[in-house]
C-alpha cells in the first residue's frame, strides 16, 4: 500500500454504490436540501444527482466526499425538521396559491 507508506494513514473506505438514495445539501446553495442519487463512485468521491432535475443539466450534479457532513440518510430532513426542497419546476400552481411565501414558488413564478 503506497498510499499508507507515503501519507501515514489509510485511504477512507467508501460505502456508497451506484443507485444509493440519500438526502444532500447543495454545496452551491447551502440552504437547498434535496433527495439525491449516487450515479458514480470514484475512490472517496461520489457523484450525486439531485432527483427531479434534468441529468443533462450540470447544476443537478455534484461531486462530494463520501465522508462529507453534507450528505444524510433518506428521511433525515423530516426527522430533524430541516426544510426539504424539490425542483421548482415540479411545484404545482395550487401549491403556490396556498403558500405564496414558499421560496420554490417565487423561483417558479420568476422563471415563467
Amino acid at each position: 500500500m503506497r498510499f499508507n507508506k507515503y501519507f501515514g494513514f489509510q485511504k477512507p473506505s467508501n460505502p456508497f454504490v451506484r443507485g444509493n438514495k440519500m438526502e444532500a445539501i447543495d454545496l452551491r446553495q447551502p440552504t437547498f436540501c434535496s433527495p439525491a442519487t449516487v450515479i458514480k463512485v470514484a475512490e472517496h468521491l461520489i457523484l450525486l444527482h439531485f432527483d427531479g432535475w434534468d441529468r443533462n443539466n450540470p447544476e443537478s450534479l455534484q461531486w462530494i466526499d463520501a465522508e462529507s457532513p453534507e450528505i444524510y440518510p433518506a428521511g433525515w430532513a423530516g426527522m430533524v425538521g430541516h426544510a426539504f426542497q424539490s425542483n421548482p419546476s415540479t411545484v404545482s400552481s395550487e401549491d403556490c396559491l396556498s403558500n405564496s411565501e414558499d421560496e420554490s414558488c417565487k423561483m417558479n413564478t420568476t422563471a415563467a
